[in-house]
C-alpha cells in the first residue's frame, strides 16, 4: 500500500480558497499559495502581500477568479489581481479601494462587482480594478453577492433580495423581494 503524503499548511486559511486549472490557491497570512490538486505540493512561488512598514499585516477577505487570474481583497481595502507565471504567482495590478470590500465579490459578464463598507455596489474594470460604475444601496448588504445569466443578486437588511441588471454603464434594479 502506498503511503499517503501528509503535512501542515504554513498558516491559517484566511478566506475561501479558489480553484484554478493548475491547482487551488489558499489565502494564508501574508501570502497566496498555489497547491497542486494532484500532489498537494506547492506548485510555484507564492504571491507575497505588500506590507506598509509599522502596519499590522492585514487579513485576506475574499478571493475570486476572473479570466484565469485571481482577484484578492484584504481587510484594509487592498485589491490585487494575481497571475500565474512559470515560476511564481505575480502581481498584475494592485490598488487600494476607498473602502474595504465587505460582502464579497462576484463576476458578471467578465467584470468584477464588489460591495464596500459604505453600502455601494461597484463595477470594476477587470484590467485596472478601478470602479467604472457605482450604485448606492438603500440598506446594508447582509450576504455575499452572487450572479447568474447576466443578473446580480444582492441580499440586504430587512430581509430584502434585490435583482439588478447592468445596462448602459448603470445598475438597473429589476425586482425586489421580501424574504421570510
Amino acid at each position: 500500500a502506498k503511503e499517503v503524503q501528509s503535512d501542515t499548511l504554513p498558516g491559517e486559511i484566511q478566506a475561501d480558497p479558489v480553484l484554478l486549472k493548475n491547482g487551488v490557491i489558499f489565502p494564508l497570512p501574508g501570502r497566496l499559495k498555489l497547491f497542486s490538486l494532484k500532489t498537494g505540493a506547492p506548485s510555484v512561488g507564492d504571491y507575497e502581500m505588500e506590507v506598509i512598514q509599522d502596519e499590522k499585516q492585514p487579513r485576506w477577505t475574499y478571493l475570486t477568479v476572473l479570466n484565469g487570474q485571481v482577484i484578492a481583497t484584504d481587510e484594509r481595502g487592498g485589491i490585487v489581481r494575481v497571475q500565474l507565471g512559470q515560476a511564481s504567482l505575480g502581481k498584475a495590478v494592485a490598488r487600494k479601494l476607498d473602502r474595504p470590500v465587505t460582502q464579497g465579490m462576484t463576476v458578471l459578464d467578465q467584470k468584477l462587482i464588489i460591495t464596500d463598507s459604505s453600502g455601494q455596489l461597484h463595477w470594476l474594470s477587470s484590467s485596472s480594478l478601478t470602479p467604472t460604475a457605482s450604485h448606492l444601496l438603500p440598506e446594508k448588504v447582509t450576504n455575499n453577492l452572487w450572479s447568474h445569466n447576466g443578473y446580480l443578486y444582492v441580499e440586504t437588511a430587512y430581509q430584502r433580495l434585490r435583482c439588478f441588471k447592468f445596462e448602459n454603464n448603470k445598475f438597473k434594479q429589476v425586482w425586489e423581494k421580501t424574504l421570510l
